[in-house]
């Protein structure tokens, strides 16, 4: 049974958390000013290098290249598992409901969808909700990272997938995309994040370690890990992270 200063001591923490959360959800003015550049000028980002020849095949990924990024959760990516294990994981954990997937940066990539029929095939019920900024995208919600929570409200979805996606190429501030992130996982559900560590979208600093600082010990319900690899031609070469997050139950 917990003592009464420790009663008071957990109280304290969860109001510091709160407070944390707060603020990191709030976007100041040139945030919201950076993010409506980028609406402003979706015709010329559209234009640019995610679209580039050189690029547009990553735009374009199926769910067997995506499974190829996400499946690096451990040291030497000796994950076997993919997508679709976590999908069914997720359906034993929450069952006779509808598996709400967001799919962060969507771009030219079905895989969200290939995941939802293969789901399907096995009896599990899965709506998909897909978003990119980018102009001509049809069936996709024009929402940044930093807008989930607004746009969707806390706990919305059960599975959360970024793969190269919005919250790496954001304007406005990618730990505030994070933290949004968070807000709108269900509790016992999770997210699978995948993203350069390039200097070009980072500034050379270690992103998800930055990030974790900042947003994932503020709270006290998130169980985070991360794996790091070099990517190899002709993809572009540099590290990437896997970020996985897991939203523990009150």
């Amino acid at each position: 049974m917990p003592t009464q200063k420790r009663r008071r001591r957990d109280n304290r923490r969860k109001r510091e958390r709160a407070k944390q959360r707060k603020k990191l959800l709030a976007l100041t003015p040139d945030e919201e000013a950076s993010i409506s550049e980028v609406r402003r000028n979706q015709a010329e980002y559209e234009k640019g290098w995610v679209s580039s020849p050189r690029t547009r095949g990553e735009d374009r990924r199926n769910l067997q290249m995506a499974d190829e990024e996400h499946r690096r959760a451990a040291p030497g990516g000796t994950r076997t598992g993919d997508l679709l294990d976590d999908l069914r994981m997720l359906s034993n954990r929450f069952p006779n409901q509808t598996i709400r997937v967001y799919d962060d940066g969507t771009g030219h990539s079905t895989y969200a969808q290939d995941l939802a029929e293969k789901a399907k095939e096995e009896g599990i019920k899965v709506e998909v909700v897909k978003s990119d900024i980018r102009p001509d995208m049809k069936g996709v919600d024009d929402t940044v990272a930093e807008e989930l929570v607004k746009r969707y409200g806390r706990e919305s979805f059960h599975m959360v997938l970024s793969t190269y996606g919005g919250i790496m190429y954001t304007r406005g501030n990618q730990r505030k995309a994070l933290a949004n992130i968070v807000e709108v996982m269900k509790p016992g559900g999770m997210a699978s994040i995948v993203s350069s560590d390039s200097p070009r979208f980072t500034g050379g600093k270690r992103l998800h370690r930055e990030m974790i600082k900042k947003v994932v010990k503020s709270r006290g319900d998130i169980m985070a890990s991360e794996i790091t690899w070099d990517r190899k031609p002709p993809k572009p070469k540099g590290p990437a992270t896997r970020l996985v997050l897991r939203k523990l139950y009150d």
